[in-house]
């Protein structure tokens, strides 16, 4: 049997009375809302865009924290966002803002962030946000500047169409 399986951590919210689970069952990764049972209580995310992984669960709130890709219009598909969004599937909101692709680590209780982002053609930065994407404080920029005396230059990225034709 030659079959794929794709999987992400599961969510347990209040001692595994809910689970928070990921599924391409519309087509899109996405995550769904449990009870301890196993039964379907509602789809959290939706739409045309990949959500990637949980990255904090604020229980007493409703509200999850994620990372995905392809949401944000103009920008490359592949650079993946923080967002948070209320289990009953409203109240999306992008947290990690900006043009680069954005690698996320929170506390526990899921009160803030540390947001590191960067494109290929960028210095890489890092700063702290909080729960709803406002920035408390930039935390460090990479210092290139060897990088740079020794010639180096960034790469300059460019756009070419997919075999389809269509397709950026």
């Amino acid at each position: 049997l030659n079959t794929y399986i794709e999987t992400r951590d599961l969510g347990l919210v209040n001692g595994g009375q809910e689970l928070i689970y990921w599924s391409e069952r519309d087509g899109w990764g996405h995550f769904y809302l449990y009870d301890g049972e196993g039964n379907l209580k509602n789809q959290i995310t939706s739409g045309p865009f990949h959500c990637e992984d949980i990255e904090a669960i604020d229980e007493k709130n409703r509200v999850l924290y994620f990372t995905a890709n392809g949401r944000e219009p103009n920008e490359d598909p592949y650079y993946l966002h923080l967002y948070r969004i209320n289990f009953d599937g409203t109240g999306l909101k992008l947290l990690s803002k900006g043009d680069f692709d954005h690698a996320v680590n929170g506390n526990d209780a899921g009160q803030f962030f540390v947001n590191n982002y960067s494109r290929v053609n960028t210095t890489p930065k890092s700063e702290l946000i909080d729960n709803q994407g406002n920035k408390i404080m930039d935390l460090e920029t990479a210092d290139l500047s060897q990088l740079f005396a020794a010639g180096y230059q960034f790469p300059e990225p460019f756009k070419v169409k997919a075999d389809d034709g269509i397709t950026d």
